[in-house]
C-alpha cells in the first residue's frame, strides 16, 4: 500500500500488523458475522498497492485563508489532525477530483469557512458522489452556492442535516426549505436529494413540494423511532401516529424511496406497545427501515428512565422486525 501517511492517521487502526496477517483478521471478522449462514469459503483478493479504496471521509481543515484535507491524528499521537496532501489509496476519479474541488472551495467563503467534513463514493463508471457537511449554520445562500458548482460541471446534490425540514428556521423563516426547492428547480440538469426529514417539522405542503418538483427525488429520509401513540410520547418525539401515517402515505402516493429508523428496547416498551408498534410497521408503506436496539446515552432524557426491557427481550424483538424488513426490501425491489 502506498500512503505516505502510514502510521501516522488516524484512520489506521491495524497499522502495526503486517498485511497478510490483517487480511486473515478481516477473513475471520466476517465468519464470525455470517457464521449463522451458510456461505462458501471466503476468497481473498489482494487489493491493488493504490487508488484501491470507493469510499473516503476526510476533515476539512481551516488555518487563515488556507483550507487543506485533513484526518485526525492516531491516539498515540496526540491530539489534532494531520493534513492530507494527496492520498493514493483512494480511487482514481476521487484522487483526480480532490484537489480540483478544494481549489473551488477556497473561491467561496460560504463553503470555504462552514465546511467541516467531505466524504466521497466512486463507481465503475468514474463518477464520483460527494458529500459536503457542514458544523455551522447555512443561511438561504445556499441555492446560490448550488448554481456556482452547476456551472462548473458538478450535477448530483445530497443536501444532508440532522433536520433538513428546519432549514432557515433559524432566521424565523418557517417554509425555508420549500423556498429553496423553488430555487433549485430553476436549474437546469442537476439531481438532489434531501437528507434527513424530521417528522415534527414535515408538512404536507413540504412533501407535495418535492413530489412535484423537477431536481429534488422523491428520496424521502424520515427517522420516525416507534410507531404507538404511547412510545412516541415516552420519546418526546412531538409527533402523532395519525400525522406520520398521513406523510408516508403522501410520500408513497407516487413512486417514492422511504426509508426510516426504528428503536425496539426503549424504556417503557411493553410487549403491548411492541405488538402494536410491530403491526403498524407491517401496514406502513416504508421502503427500508433502519434498526436498531436501544442503548443508553448519557445526557438524555430517556437514559433517565427505568431499563425495564431486557437485552434477550430486545433482541427477540429485533429479531421479529428484521424479518419485517427482508420482507418489505425483498417486495420493493
Amino acid at each position: 500500500m502506498i500512503c505516505s501517511s502510514f502510521g501516522k492517521c488516524g484512520s489506521c487502526v491495524l497499522w502495526e500488523i503486517p498485511y497478510e496477517k490483517q487480511l486473515e483478521i478481516k477473513k475471520s471478522r466476517l465468519k464470525e458475522m455470517f457464521k449463522d449462514l451458510d456461505i462458501p469459503e471466503i476468497e481473498i483478493i489482494h487489493s491493488n498497492d493504490e487508488h484501491f479504496r470507493a469510499r473516503a471521509e476526510f476533515r476539512i481543515w481551516h488555518e487563515g485563508d488556507r483550507s487543506f484535507y485533513a484526518m485526525r491524528k492516531r491516539k498515540e499521537e496526540g491530539r489534532g489532525v494531520i493534513p492530507i496532501e494527496e492520498c493514493k489509496i483512494v480511487d482514481k476519479a476521487i484522487y483526480d477530483l480532490m484537489p480540483k474541488l478544494l481549489s473551488e472551495i477556497e473561491k467561496s467563503d460560504i463553503l470555504r469557512f462552514k465546511l467541516y467534513e467531505i466524504d466521497f463514493l466512486s463507481n465503475k463508471d468514474g463518477e464520483v458522489l460527494v458529500t459536503l457537511i457542514y458544523h455551522k449554520k447555512v443561511d438561504e445562500s445556499i441555492g446560490e452556492e448550488i448554481k456556482k458548482l452547476k456551472q462548473k460541471g458538478y450535477k448530483d446534490f445530497s443536501l444532508i442535516s440532522q433536520d433538513s425540514s428546519s432549514y432557515l428556521r433559524d432566521f424565523n423563516i418557517k417554509d425555508g426549505l420549500e423556498r429553496l426547492i423553488d430555487e433549485i428547480d430553476k436549474i437546469d440538469n442537476i439531481n438532489v436529494r434531501i437528507l434527513y426529514l424530521y417528522p415534527s417539522t414535515t408538512t404536507k405542503r413540504l412533501v407535495n413540494k418535492i413530489l412535484s418538483s423537477k431536481n429534488v427525488q422523491n428520496y424521502f429520509d424520515m427517522p420516525i423511532q416507534h410507531i404507538t401513540p404511547r412510545m412516541l410520547k415516552i420519546m418526546k418525539r412531538g409527533s402523532s401516529v395519525r400525522k406520520l401515517k398521513e406523510l408516508l402515505l403522501l410520500m408513497k402516493s407516487e413512486f417514492s424511496f422511504v426509508r426510516t429508523s426504528v428503536i425496539v428496547g426503549h424504556p417503557g416498551e411493553s410487549e403491548e406497545i411492541f405488538q402494536e408498534g410491530y403491526k403498524n410497521l407491517q401496514k406502513f408503506p416504508l421502503t427500508h427501515i433502519h434498526l436498531f436496539r436501544y442503548s443508553p446515552r448519557d445526557g438524555t432524557y430517556s437514559a433517565t428512565l427505568r431499563q425495564d426491557v431486557k437485552g434477550n427481550e430486545a433482541k427477540k424483538r429485533h429479531k421479529l422486525i428484521d424479518e419485517l424488513i427482508k420482507k418489505k426490501n425483498y417486495n420493493f425491489h
